[in-house]
């Protein structure tokens, strides 16, 4: 058990090193694929985000509407 954590731990140091060499432009294209990813992620799994992202899909994340609490809550009362 603790030696499968250790071996994680080392793996995940490994490849976190290999990306702090990485060129920015590099990084940029990484983390915006990751962004991505992450939007659809939750687009597919929530109907919460469904909503929110309809029609914004090709939008950067600065574009994006600002996300408060209360439409959250609201949303969480009406079952999604």
């Amino acid at each position: 058990m603790v030696r499968r954590l250790i071996v994680r731990i080392l793996r995940t140091r490994r490849r976190l090193r290999f990306h702090e060499r990485w060129p920015r432009a590099e990084l940029a294209i990484a983390q915006a694929a990751a962004l991505r990813g992450l939007r659809t992620f939750a687009v597919a799994r929530s109907p919460f985000y469904q909503r929110f992202h309809r029609r914004l899909e090709n939008r950067s994340l600065t574009d994006l509407p600002i996300l408060g609490k209360a439409p959250m809550i609201i949303a969480s009362a009406h079952g999604g």
